[in-house]
C-alpha cells in the first residue's frame, strides 16, 4: 500500500510538473515571432547592434553586425537566425566602419538605451515590414553630413 502511494504520489508531481511545463511552451509559442532581415541601402561599410524582443525576456542587444555597401542579409548569433516580436519596437544603433575615404557617420536615437559589455547605446526605433518570405525585414540608408536620421 506504502509503495503504491508513492507511486500515485511521484505520477501526480510528474503529471503537475509535465503540465506547467507544456503551459509555459504553450504561452512562449503565443508570440509572432518572426526572422530579422537587414538591407543596407549606404554606400560605405556599416556596422550595427540591434535591441530586440524575442521572448518573454526583456529587450536585448546583439552586436556587432558588419554589412558592406548594399548588403542584404538574415541576422545571426552564434550561428541562430535571430528572432522579434510582432508589434514590439525594434531598435537599431549603427555606424560607419572607420576606413580611409569613408564618413564617420553615427545612427542613433533617443527611443531606448541598449547595454552591451557596459555601454549604453543611444539607439533609434526602426519601422520593420514583414516581406515576401515573412521575415520583419528593416532598411537603413546613408544620411547625407547633415542628416543623421534613418
Amino acid at each position: 500500500m506504502k509503495s503504491l502511494f508513492n507511486i500515485t504520489s511521484a505520477m501526480l508531481i510528474g503529471f503537475i510538473f509535465n503540465g506547467a511545463l507544456l503551459m509555459e511552451l504553450a504561452h512562449a509559442q503565443d508570440f509572432d515571432r518572426r526572422y530579422l532581415y537587414a538591407n543596407s541601402r549606404c554606400k560605405y561599410p556599416i556596422r550595427f547592434l540591434v535591441y530586440h524582443k524575442d521572448s518573454e525576456n526583456p529587450q536585448h542587444a546583439h552586436a556587432w553586425y558588419y554589412f558592406q555597401p548594399y548588403e542584404e542579409k538574415r541576422l545571426e548569433a552564434n550561428g541562430v537566425v535571430l528572432r522579434q516580436i510582432v508589434g514590439v519596437p525594434f531598435y537599431i544603433y549603427a555606424e560607419t566602419v572607420p576606413k580611409s575615404g569613408v564618413p564617420n557617420r553615427i545612427w542613433a536615437g533617443n527611443d531606448a538605451i541598449a547595454d552591451l559589455n557596459d555601454v549604453g547605446y543611444s539607439v533609434r526605433k526602426m519601422p520593420l515590414i514583414v516581406n515576401t518570405k515573412g521575415d520583419l525585414e528593416f532598411t537603413f540608408y546613408c544620411p547625407t553630413p547633415l542628416q543623421f536620421s534613418f
